[in-house]
């Protein structure tokens, strides 16, 4: 082979050298540049996950307090109409136990 055939054999496999080098080299900065984009886009969406149950957390906070007033007010309703109910009774209950001592 002539010296010039393998001159440019030689500078052809330079130049496919540093093409691969520089491939590698993309392909790495793709790859960080991809992994960067990828934990970005998994903290967002555990932000945003985040604020959803916080708003669900709040709304169903609001519900257990509405229905605890509810309820609440239905036990002191009932509480009040037992209380009555024993007042009325209490005379009788009086009498009938004065009568049962006397025999």
């Amino acid at each position: 082979m002539s010296l010039e055939v393998v001159e440019k054999v030689a500078s052809a496999e330079t130049q496919n050298k540093e093409r691969i080098t520089a491939a590698r080299a993309e392909a790495k900065r793709l790859t960080e540049e991809a992994s960067v984009r990828a934990q970005a886009i998994v903290a967002k969406a555990r932000g945003d996950a985040g604020e959803r149950n916080k708003a669900k957390l709040k709304a169903a906070e609001n519900r257990a307090a509405k229905r605890s007033e509810e309820i609440l007010k239905e036990a002191r309703t009932a509480g009040e109409a037992l209380k009555a109910a024993a007042s009325r009774n209490l005379s009788k209950a009086s009498d009938l136990i004065i009568e049962r001592i006397r025999g």
